[in-house]
């Protein structure tokens, strides 16, 4: 307690002080150092994900996310800043406190995320989203690709999102993106594999297996797509659109001129010694 000792201890009866329980004493003139503040340095943001190469969508996983749980989240994230450095209309800091406002916004399949104060200042900005090029989202660009690859049509995918409350890409940015994306792209994906196809069968006698299809039922057909595969190998060879308007608007002569357009085709390209039509299996009486 500070007082005198009776007397002197034995040096030899004192504990022993390993090297890792020695205690360095600060001097009585020194403060010790003050801990890092967040406030100290500028806070640091995620900055929003950017799409370089096909690498960056092709293949990632993607998921449904209901708003209810995205909120939930954004309530128990903390921000890497406690008070907003907004300016108010007088030219004074806003200095709005934690915890901000949360605002959750869609735009076609991606929803957005702000973190706002009272007087309407953005602290904060999350995206579900990778961004492209010219700020078209990821998931928008691969929903409407995938429409037209999967032979499916905007309107029966826009009725299923409708139906589930879930946003969908714009019904003019979906055929923008298949106009200028898909279309040709396919084409060319199209006529390389053809061409494949064809170079195997030189110097092989062919027989071909064709058959129409028209877009709908009845007189009122539009379109015609004629197809035609290779017997051994079932490789489409050649596909042949006929429009109406080809057939003096005779829908029920386009297959017709569907199988002319397609004979003339191969026998420029390959032997073809036969064509079988409308084949169907045989059922025993």
């Amino acid at each position: 307690m500070g007082g005198a000792l009776k007397k002197a201890h034995s040096i030899d009866g004192l504990p022993v002080i390993g090297i890792d329980e020695t205690v360095h004493d600060l001097p009585a003139h020194e403060d010790p150092p003050d801990e890092p503040s967040p406030c100290d340095h500028d806070p640091v943001f995620p900055e929003p994900q950017n799409v370089l190469s096909e690498d960056d969508i092709i293949g990632v996983r993607a998921s449904i996310v209901y708003e209810n749980c995205l909120r939930q989240l954004a309530t128990f994230l903390i921000l890497p800043v406690d008070k907003c450095t907004g300016l108010l209309r007088t030219g004074e800091p806003c200095n709005s406190v934690a915890p901000f406002e949360i605002n959750i916004t869609t735009k076609g399949t991606a929803a957005t995320i702000e973190w706002v104060s009272p007087d309407n200042h953005r602290i904060s900005q999350w995206n579900s989203q990778p961004v492209m090029k010219f700020r078209m989202q990821a998931g928008d660009f691969l929903l409407s690709t995938n429409i037209l690859l999967s032979g499916n049509n905007y309107a029966k995918i826009a009725l299923l999102f409708k139906i589930m409350n879930m946003g969908m890409v714009n019904r003019n940015t979906f055929f923008s993106i298949q106009d200028t994306y898909c279309v040709n792209t396919i084409k060319d994906f199209w006529e390389e594999r053809r061409t494949e196809a064809l170079c195997r069968l030189q110097g092989k006698d062919v027989v071909v297996l064709a058959d129409g299809r028209n877009d709908s039922p009845g007189h009122c057909a539009q379109y015609c797509s004629y197809t035609a595969m290779e017997n051994e190998s079932k490789e489409i060879i050649h596909v042949a659109t006929i429009d109406k308007r080809q057939t003096s608007w005779n829908s029920v002569v386009m297959e017709k001129e569907g199988f002319i357009q397609t004979v003339d085709k191969l026998t420029s390209d390959i032997k073809l010694v036969g064509i079988c039509t409308d084949a169907h299996a045989l059922v025993p009486l």
